[in-house]
């Protein structure tokens, strides 16, 4: 009729554009859920990194505060759970007060548990928990923690000479000596600590076995010199004799020109076992008869010990 405004045609339902809308809609929410993601993202590592500064300028209970505020808003970072566990076993080792130490040791291991279960393949964490179950008195639990650092990262030695030194601080021989066979096998260890005497000698208080405490050393010249000193210190002169003779043979072919013979020359003359040192000097000359340094030596000792034997005749 005259004067009616006719409504304006509807559009038919279509399925694709309803399919449209709702794929905008889906892409509208997830880009806020995301951006609201990363901005609590940012907000944790700020808060991170804050707590790192504020604990290389010792003010540890803001720093650990800081991390607990990044642990809250990611927790799904291992790295936060690290950084909290370590400052609170740095605060564990430095505190004087009983209940405090262990109430810090207590902090540390459940952040270094929550890490390893994030990552497991974190060898730092094990490697952290071993520690602190081991000044917690849980040598089992520590042990496994050593064991699992080792296998989450082989070719770390530093790992495998700590596992060993837990041995030998708990008396477990064996533990000690498979360590420290394995130890021996890298040829770069590192930040290790350990020198092979140092080894040799805290492994022979658990064991005066010559054949297990060989497992430990290398077959090179340096090794069965330093396992020939070791002996001889402790008196097994035959035994000490052996190890020297291998050390002369192999330098003798690895390098010729070696200071090695006339280091175990030196060392029977300290302990006043001349004839040792005259074979040694009489070896040094059958490889470098020009050698005029040992010829000297060799003609003051052959003196040396005649004088001796007419002073003391046998």
């Amino acid at each position: 009729q005259k004067g009616q405004t006719k409504a304006p045609p509807t559009k038919p339902f279509s399925p694709q554009a309803a399919g449209r809308g709702f794929y905008r809609l889906v892409v509208f929410v997830s880009v806020l859920v995301l951006g609201a993601l990363a901005g609590k993202q940012l907000a944790a590592q700020n808060h991170f990194e804050r707590g790192r500064l504020l604990e290389k300028d010792f003010a540890w209970d803001e720093a650990m505060a800081k991390y607990q505020k990044a642990i809250k808003l990611s927790p799904l970072y291992a790295e936060y759970h690290e950084g909290l566990g370590s400052l609170a076993r740095r605060r564990a080792a430095v505190s004087l007060n009983r209940g405090q130490k262990k109430d810090f040791r207590r902090q540390a291991i459940q952040a270094y548990q929550e890490a390893a279960r994030l990552e497991p393949a974190q060898a730092l964490s094990h490697y952290s928990l071993a520690l602190l179950n081991e000044a917690d008195g849980d040598l089992k639990r520590a042990q496994s923690e050593f064991l699992k650092a080792i296998l989450y990262d082989p070719t770390n030695a530093y790992y495998v000479s700590e596992y060993g030194n837990f041995s030998i601080r708990h008396a477990w021989t064996q533990e000690a000596i498979e360590a420290f066979e394995k130890f021996k096998q890298f040829s770069f260890k590192g930040a290790t600590r350990d020198s092979l005497m140092d080894i040799l000698n805290r492994c022979y208080s658990l064991t005066e076995d010559y054949d297990q405490l060989r497992r430990m050393v290398p077959n090179d010249p340096e090794g069965h010199f330093v396992f020939g000193h070791v002996l001889g210190d402790k008196g097994r002169w035959e035994l000490a004799r052996k190890e020297f003779d291998v050390a002369i043979e192999l330098e003798a072919l690895r390098n010729p020109s070696g200071s090695l013979a006339q280091a175990i020359a030196d060392f029977y003359i300290l302990h006043n076992r001349f004839p040792d040192a005259l074979k040694v000097y009489e070896k040094i000359m059958g490889h470098d008869p020009d050698n005029t340094s040992v010829q000297k030596k060799l003609s003051d000792l052959s003196e040396r010990i005649k004088i001796s034997q007419a002073v003391f005749p046998s």
